[in-house]
């Protein structure tokens, strides 16, 4: 029996918990279970197990693989129940807010052309003191964003709103961005007659990691010489992304090669590396491993936190603090092991995590290393030093494409041909070039001579973009527009898995059930096929001060947009690429809408996807006609569902709102509650 299928539960506990722990926050996502329940579910298994503690020790014995089913399902509970009090919904504290409402800006603000974006957290009003409700973004006009300061404490009378979603199928969910970062609420104040500063008004001492980050910022502002060079190097060193090219970034993200721009697990390993030699040096292999506990675990958090704390750098600081901690206490280390109780440690502080595409693809990434790597790397054998370097750098390439591919083409429906040829290049020179950028640093704060350096960061900078943008700039370096479902996606995961693992590990039983797999796939895909044929539905999508209706059948679609945005042809093309991966539509026809009041009867034969079956009259309002209800004629004889969309004022869209309501009309804003959705019978 080979080496992984004997006893790797044993030699991979945490592999167990973390799979059914995320299996419990998986289920509570999707079924949304009140919390009660699972402490129901939970108090039953406490219970078996204790009555079954109780028995004799033969019965024991037999009821040992029951028992340790119901240890694994209470692990299932655990997920579920920490997954429900920190509650998935955006409305997670809306009836707890007040209009008397306690606001303390967190960290740095993000800029915009209009507005000033901050974190903050929220304290209401509850009878007789305030209390701690959530987070929330607080946007406020640019004219009045210099007379905030970080950790001033406001006093609004406005009540901040839930986040929701409102975005077109395809396009950036920014409340579920939000959500990952644990904010379900915003507030804008317009002008500084909505708040009450509460407090000493001084600018407070900045964070020894804020001073840190504004220390790096100046030393490479100041010494690189190259606008885009900066913006790259800022980026690599500590993850400030707000000078980076946006052209470079596209080339770096269409050759599969964005994660050595990104801060990740691959630049704190780096500097693990560097720390761990210097500990070793100075200390010696005996006391290093002591050592490491209280130089290395400080550091390499040190640098998660100064980076902005991503989930690959997380995921990273924690393995490598489990593995140190491991080491110090004279346990076998096992990467996988580390690699699922870090998955652990950050899913149960936030569950939320889980649909962060980072956190994802890390692990997928670091996973795949572990599990195939050694396997492929052992396929060649070369005694040239060079050259087995090469294939080195070649087998991670593969190994680490294994499970991340799916991931890939699910979330952005593309994949990067030439990853392996980019990656031979950009991995190499960004870790050099990351420690030139460290030793830099430390040169400029000591008042030594820095030139050499800076000269040698931007010529392999500028080596790195030349080959990056020449890649990107060849016509088949990116596959695009990849279409697959939640299920393709499974299965496919599943072939790579058994796939690789047949290759690796020849097996009858992998064999068969690798040849299974392609076929359910391509039976699947077949099915998907014929049932996007008969797609037909109408989407009313949500676009500020336009109209636009998307008519779909099968593979082909219709847009009817308003002039105004169908003579700027960046943006339409954005729309019509992201709502076609949503969609599965290949084939467009574009139609313009006149710039001017519509009524619009969309048909009696459509069926509202959350109404359940019934048919419904919609009439869509747009273009802002300065008209009641009553004007248009529009009442519940002739209509069964009101349609706005973005194309009208908010002042007006409540107006239509009270009068809907006093006809018993359902009335539906885009700019509210999103585009709106319905199935052509």
């Amino acid at each position: 029996m080979d080496e992984w299928s004997d006893g790797i539960w044993r030699r991979i506990p945490f592999a167990r918990i973390f799979i059914f722990f995320i299996t419990g926050i998986v289920v509570e996502r999707f079924l949304v279970l009140p919390s009660y329940h699972y402490m129901a579910f939970g108090g039953f298994l406490l219970l078996l197990l204790f009555i079954a503690q109780q028995l004799p020790l033969r019965h024991q014995w037999k009821l040992s693989e029951a028992r340790g089913f119901s240890i694994l399902l209470l692990i299932l509970v655990f997920g579920g129940l920490n997954s429900s009090l920190k509650s998935w919904g955006n409305n997670s504290t809306a009836n707890e807010l007040s209009t008397q409402n306690l606001i303390r800006i967190e960290g740095e603000p993000k800029l915009s052309s209009k507005t000033t974006r901050y974190v903050t957290t929220v304290y209401s009003w509850q009878g007789n003191r305030f209390s701690k409700t959530g987070n929330c973004y607080l946007y406020v006009d640019l004219k009045n964003s210099n007379k905030l300061e970080q950790v001033q404490l406001l006093l609004t009378m406005e009540k901040p709103k839930a986040l929701k979603s409102t975005s077109n199928p395809g396009a950036f969910d920014f409340s579920k961005y939000a959500q990952q970062q644990q904010v379900t609420h915003s507030v804008y104040l317009h002008d500084e007659e909505q708040w009450v500063t509460v407090g000493a008004q001084e600018k407070r001492k900045k964070s020894l990691i804020e001073r840190a980050r504004g220390k790096i910022l100046f030393i490479l502002r100041n010494t690189i010489r190259d606008k885009i060079n900066i913006g790259l190097a800022e980026a690599m060193l500590i993850g400030f992304r707000e000078d980076l090219d946006s052209v470079l970034l596209n080339a770096y993200v269409d050759t599969g090669v964005v994660h050595v721009i990104a801060i990740s697990g691959l630049h704190l390993g780096l500097i693990f590396m560097l720390i761990d030699l210097g500990i070793r040096t100075l200390f010696g292999k005996k006391r290093a491993r002591y050592a490491g506990i209280f130089i290395t675990i400080p550091l390499l958090w040190g640098f998660a936190i100064l980076t902005g704390s991503s989930s690959s750098v997380n995921r990273s600081a924690l393995m490598f603090s489990v593995l140190i901690i491991g080491k110090a206490i004279s346990k076998r280390n096992n990467s996988l092991n580390a690699l699922f109780a870090s998955a652990f440690i950050l899913l149960y502080y936030n569950p939320r995590v889980i649909s962060d595409i980072g956190f994802q693809l890390s692990y997928a990434a670091v996973g795949s290393i572990l599990l195939f790597e050694k396997g492929i790397n052992q396929l060649v054998y070369l005694k040239n030093k060079m050259a087995r370097y090469g294939w080195n750098m070649i087998s991670i390439s593969i190994a680490a494409q294994l499970l991340t591919t799916p991931l890939v083409i699910f979330h952005f429906h593309r994949f990067p041909i030439l990853f392996l040829f980019t990656n031979l290049v950009a991995i190499p020179l960004s870790s050099l070039i990351l420690v030139l950028e460290i030793l830099l640093c430390i040169l400029y704060l000591m008042n030594l001579k820095t030139e050499l350096i800076i000269t040698s960061i931007e010529l392999l900078m500028d080596w790195m973009n030349g080959y990056i943008r020449s890649v990107s700039r060849i016509p088949f370096a990116m596959m695009d527009d990849i279409y697959l479902s939640n299920l393709n996606i499974l299965l496919g995961f599943l072939l790579f898995m058994f796939a690789a693992w047949t290759l690796l590990h020849p097996s009858k039983k992998l064999y068969n059930s690798s040849i299974l797999l392609v076929f359910l796939l391509c039976a699947l895909r077949l099915y998907e096929q014929r049932m996007l044929q008969l797609e037909k539905k109408v989407i009313v999508l949500n676009l500020k001060q336009a109209t636009a209706i998307v008519i779909q059948h099968g593979q082909h679609g219709v847009i009817a947009i308003s002039e105004s945005q169908n003579e700027v042809q960046g943006p339409l093309k954005k729309l019509l690429k992201e709502t076609g991966q949503a969609t599965g539509i290949k084939h467009w026809q574009i139609r313009s809408l006149p710039n001017l009041p519509l009524i619009i009867h969309i048909s009696s034969s459509i069926t509202d996807i959350k109404s359940q079956g019934e048919d419904n009259n919609i009439v869509l309002i747009a273009g802002n006609p300065s008209l009641t209800l009553e004007e248009m004629k529009i009442n519940k004889r002739n209509c069964e569902k009101i349609i706005t969309d973005g194309s009208n004022k908010l002042w007006k869209i409540q107006q239509w709102e009270k009068e809907a309501y006093g006809l018993h009309l359902p009335l539906h804003s885009t700019a509210e509650k999103g585009p709106a959705t319905f199935l052509i019978k």
